[in-house]
């Protein structure tokens, strides 16, 4: 036995057959997204209960499932009103998302970013993006069990073809160019700080990234998040696995090493400060200058003992802590 549509779920419920087959395309674009955040946020909650060991794995987990199924909703809207749909939907759903699972990280990318930063170590990160390929994997599933509910008319026929059909529709080096340089300059500004608002700040960021999105989708899917191209597209007709690992692997990859080395030449003026200084300087990421300003000089002296060491220490920790959650990956 099949899973019921909306419609049958509606007759049990109410005992009446509903006037319409199907919803409003806005209406159907969220549905998906409240069915989607509802569940993943409910598992994310619940993952609290784990122990210590596990909780940030599972976190991961959900928060990067949450993100490779949104697409399945923003198809409804691109469908229906094109690339400014797709805004439309996009960009309040991340900010709400960045909001929900803080303590998450939704994307390979972001490891990739933290261990060249020297934020988190080799281990972290090879044993937390299998995770996240999982979370990728599995939001297609969960995407395919959403459309069975036939919320809007284009879901019946996707259904119906088993079949899959690569995004690059060009050239491996066009696309391999395409994901490198969005996710360089993407990375680049996610260094910058563009408003002393943090909520503006981030909200410009999240345009940038769909503004982004709407440029490449004709040539890659612009996918800009590894584990949700391979989720939805791995080995489907068209592309080459080893293409796919090129474009959607090494591209991101090397568009976050390029974006690094470009954030040491070329920074956004910081105008969230005073007199050209930044707001904060708790963190040595948070200049991005690589160096860690005035900790060693908490006594006035610069000198610190080892009491003063340890309580530099976890400052710093705590500091990084604040800035990896200020700088979400949400592509």
């Amino acid at each position: 036995m099949g899973m019921m549509t909306w419609r049958e779920m509606w007759a049990i419920v109410t005992g009446d057959n509903p006037d319409f087959l199907h919803f409003h395309p806005v209406l159907a674009a969220i549905s998906i997204y409240l069915l989607i955040m509802m569940l993943c946020y409910t598992l994310y909650q619940l993952s609290r209960l784990l122990p210590s060991t596990l909780r940030s794995y599972a976190f991961d987990f959900f928060t990067t499932l949450a993100v490779c199924s949104y697409p399945f909703g923003h198809a409804v809207m691109r469908q229906a009103y094109g690339g400014a749909g797709y805004m439309f939907g996009m960009v309040p759903l991340v900010v709400i998302n960045i909001q929900l699972f803080s303590r998450g990280n939704g994307s390979p990318l972001g490891y990739w970013m933290d261990f060249l930063q020297g934020t988190t170590s080799l281990w972290t990160m090879l044993t937390h993006i299998p995770v996240q390929i999982l979370a990728g994997i599995a939001a297609f599933s969960l995407g395919r069990y959403i459309y069975m509910l036939e919320f809007h008319d284009s879901f019946a026929p996707a259904l119906f073809d088993e079949r899959c059909y690569t995004d690059l529709k060009t050239t491996l080096a066009t696309g391999f160019l395409v994901e490198t340089l969005g996710v360089t300059w993407d990375s680049w500004l996610g260094e910058q700080t563009l408003s002393k608002v943090k909520f503006i700040d981030m909200l410009l960021k999240v345009i940038n990234c769909s503004i982004l999105v709407n440029l490449g989708v004709g040539f890659t899917g612009m996918y800009m998040h590894p584990a949700m191209a391979s989720g939805l597209s791995f080995g489907c007709d068209g592309t080459e696995r080893w293409e796919h690992l090129m474009v959607y692997w090494a591209g991101p990859f090397l568009g976050c090493f390029l974006a690094l080395q470009l954030n040491k030449i070329v920074r956004i003026p910081d105008l969230s400060g005073f007199k050209g200084q930044p707001a904060r300087l708790s963190s040595p990421l948070e200049n991005g200058s690589g160096k860690q300003n005035g900790i060693h000089k908490q006594n006035g002296l610069g000198k610190h003992n080892v009491y003063n060491g340890r309580m530099a220490k976890a400052t710093a920790e705590n500091s990084k802590k604040q800035v990896r959650r200020g700088k979400k990956r949400w592509y």
